[in-house]
């Protein structure tokens, strides 16, 4: 029954698995829940200060991370390294 469930999570709730350099410089692992930011949407998209006094609107995205209890982080796009979607069958590892 677990299977079936874990399945039908992943299709409601699709997840995909980033890379991410760290301010650290360190890479870690997040994997995050419908990202909106993928999809597109502009509702879930930053800026900074910095940025916004250089004309850019649109430095990152927030987005829950599941393998940090929920959290909803910050990612800026040019620190992404890899993103992969998980498959439906795939149990997301928290």
């Amino acid at each position: 029954m677990k299977i079936i469930a874990n399945i039908i999570s992943n299709i409601l709730r699709p997840k995909h698995r980033f890379v991410y350099t760290k301010r650290t410089g360190e890479q870690g692992i997040y994997i995050v829940t419908n990202c909106t930011a993928i999809k597109g949407s502009d509702m879930t998209r930053f800026s900074n200060k910095e940025s916004r006094e250089q004309g850019i609107y649109k430095i990152g995205f927030r987005a829950k991370v599941v393998n940090r209890g929920g959290a909803v982080r910050s990612f800026y796009y040019d620190k992404v390294r890899e993103m992969q979607k998980l498959s439906i069958f795939e149990r997301a590892v928290t």
